[in-house]
Formats: C-alpha cells, sequence, structure tokens
C-alpha cells in the first residue's frame, strides 16, 4: 500500500484550511482574465498583492496560521500609495536584500504566507493543476461571498477527499488516536509520533523528528477541528466514515491504520503509566529541592527513588526513558559529585554515572 503522508506540511501558514478556496477563487478570476486579477505575468505576486487586499478590506475572524492585522494594514498601506508598476519592482528589491526594517521585515513575512498559502492549494492538496482550478466546486460557489473564515458544511468533504487522498496514513492515524488517548490522559502530539515512527516510517525525504513534529501536528490537528471530524468522546464523524466507505482506497488505508492502532493499544496504557511516573518524579523532585539546603537545585536521584517506592533496577530504566523523553522540553543537569561518601550504585545516562539531578526549566508534561 502507497504510504499516504504530506511531507513539509508544517508551518502556522498551512493551519488555515479554509484559505484554499480563496486561492482556488482567485484562480477561477484570474483565468477569466476579469480586470484586478491579472495585473503581473508572475502568479505568486498577482495573488500576493490579491491577498493583502482582501485581508485589509475584511480581516478573517479565524486568524490562525493568517499574518497579523497590523502586518496587513501596514503592507497595504505601504503599496497602496504606488502605481502598480512600482509595486512589484518595489517587491522585488525588498525580497532580494536582507530585511533589517520592520516594515521589510513584514512585507517579507505576509508574501511568504502568499507562497505557502499557493503551495498548500497545489502541491500539497491539488486543487490546482497547470496553473488552472480543477473543478471541486460549483462555479456558483466561487463567488466573492466566499472570502470568509471557516469551512461550510457544503465544502467539509471536498477537503476531506483531497486530505485523505494525500494524506490519508498520517490523518487518520490522528483521527484514530483520538479516543484512546483521551481515555488515558495522554498527550495527542507524543503519541502520533511514536505511533507514526514504529507503523508508517516517513520518508528520506520528510525530515521528522520529535523537535519539528509539533509543527506537523499542529497543522493536522487545526484541520480535525475545522472540519469537525472527531467528537468530544473522540467518535469520528459521519461526513468521515461515510467518505471512507464511498472509497476503497481510503477504507483500505482506514483498516490498516485502525489495525494498526489496535497493535498499539498496550503500548498507550504503558505510556500511560509513564506519563503518571514522571509526573511524579517531577512533584518529588521540586519538593525535595526546596527543602534541602543545597541552593544548587541538585537533588540526590536516591531521594527520588525512595519516595517513588522503586528499586534499583526499576528506576534506572525509569530514569533512562525520562531523560530520553524530557531532554527536549526541559533543561537537565546531572553531576557524580556528592558532599560525603557515597557508596551506593550509581545510576546512568548513557555510560556516565551519575548521582544527583537538576532540572531548571518545565514546559509541561
Amino acid at each position: 500500500m502507497e504510504l499516504r503522508v504530506l511531507d513539509s506540511l508544517h508551518r502556522p501558514f498551512h493551519r488555515p484550511l479554509w484559505i484554499v478556496k480563496w486561492v482556488c477563487y482567485f484562480i477561477n478570476q484570474r483565468n477569466k482574465s476579469k480586470q484586478g486579477y491579472v495585473l503581473y505575468k508572475d502568479i505568486t505576486t498577482d495573488f500576493y498583492f490579491f491577498l493583502i487586499e482582501q485581508l485589509h478590506n475584511k480581516y478573517p475572524q479565524d486568524s490562525d496560521g493568517v499574518p497579523s492585522i497590523e502586518s496587513v494594514e501596514e503592507v497595504w498601506l505601504f503599496f497602496r500609495i504606488l502605481n502598480f508598476e512600482e509595486r512589484e519592482k518595489t517587491l522585488r528589491d525588498i525580497l532580494s536584500r536582507k530585511r533589517e526594517k520592520g516594515l521589510e521585515t513584514k512585507i517579507y513575512s505576509t508574501y511568504k504566507a502568499a507562497t505557502y498559502y499557493l503551495n498548500l492549494a497545489e502541491r500539497k492538496l491539488h486543487f490546482i493543476k497547470d496553473k488552472d482550478c480543477v473543478t471541486f466546486w460549483q462555479q456558483s460557489q466561487l463567488k466573492n461571498t466566499v472570502l470568509k473564515s471557516g469551512v461550510p458544511q457544503s465544502d467539509r468533504k471536498i477537503y476531506l477527499q483531497q486530505i485523505l487522498q494525500y494524506d490519508g496514513h498520517f490523518f487518520l492515524s490522528m483521527c484514530l488516536l483520538y479516543k484512546p488517548v483521551k481515555k488515558y490522559e495522554l498527550k495527542m502530539e507524543d503519541e502520533i509520533f511514536k505511533f507514526m515512527q514504529r507503523y508508517y516510517p516517513i520518508a528520506a525525504n520528510f525530515e521528522y523528528t520529535q523537535l519539528s513534529h509539533g509543527n506537523y501536528y499542529g497543522v493536522r490537528r487545526r484541520w480535525i477541528e475545522l472540519l469537525r471530524l472527531v467528537g468530544e468522546k473522540g467518535d469520528l464523524s459521519r461526513v468521515l466514515t461515510n467518505i471512507i466507505k464511498e472509497n476503497s482506497i481510503f477504507e483500505g488505508i482506514y483498516h490498516d491504520v485502525e489495525n494498526n492502532v489496535k497493535d498499539y493499544f498496550s503500548e498507550i496504557r504503558k505510556n500511560a503509566v509513564l506519563l503518571k511516573n514522571k509526573k511524579r518524579f517531577v512533584s518529588i523532585y521540586q519538593k525535595i529541592a526546596k527543602r534541602i539546603e543545597d541552593k544548587s537545585g541538585f537533588v540526590n536521584l536516591y531521594d527520588i527513588s525512595k519516595e517513588m517506592h522503586m528499586g534499583y533496577q526499576r528506576f534506572q530504566e525509569f530514569l533512562t526513558q525520562f531523560y530520553q523523553e524530557e531532554r527536549l522540553r526541559r533543561n537537565i543537569f546531572f553531576v557524580n559529585v556528592v558532599s560525603t561518601i557515597e557508596r551506593r550504585k550509581r545510576f546512568y545516562i548513557g555510560k556516565s554515572p551519575v548521582m544527583k539531578i537538576k532540572i531548571t526549566k518545565y514546559y509541561g508534561i
């Protein structure tokens, strides 16, 4: 089975799924050569000025993944006083040089947004082919009234079909993990990362690491919210299940993901126990750090293991897991120095013996 996963879907500008229809409206109008829509040969430049104008005229209620209204207004006012010929040249000059001024930075960031919206519509979700807007909507639907945020009921199926076609494995993995993750009060962001790493190793060109994962997850989570695909209890919406039943490819992906989620269920239970122990570990560390005389913040690991009621081997295994999973979220330090003669067996982080731990930053568990 072909792996259906969108790579590079990791920017905030990918989150407003509804803006794909803005792009399609623009392409549709531009292809008609309607006055005001073909100002420049370069389609990205054309769309950029169209986008700024539309955001100025009616800034969306849902601004998630959209340039700030302050940036939009400042950029719009700057270009407004220039004639059409000057606008393109000025834009190119600003994009080609080092951006040090506030306004130039805002022009660059809003231009980046425009390129990502075009990319999302054309290269990611394939709503546009050969610069021609494929007919997903009726002509009557692609009117100026579509230029607002949100996904109406009539459009949910259209978006969802393209998402499942090009991102089915990742997207359905998130949808099907909602219920067990909610049951055990785990973090979806962590579980989907572990799940994808185990069952769907990403292609070499997809830089999928724990550090960058938050953005990949955040984009799809927002799409699920916009399309209203998962209920409060984790049940899939009828819109989603009906589309899956109507397409044999989607059905095959769904059953494949569903079987893997069932297989992963025992791991979810283990992760729930680990999460509970991590919370206890941090809580005990903080409590001991407050009461000891050593103001350096280092706490003896044996003091923590004693309060957690863990023997050496079990605590060593837990400590290894804790460090591996939390080192990118927290500042964690270890030392092997103690103030008195300490004959007890050392714990190990990798090959380094350690006796004390210090945690200086908390990003939450």
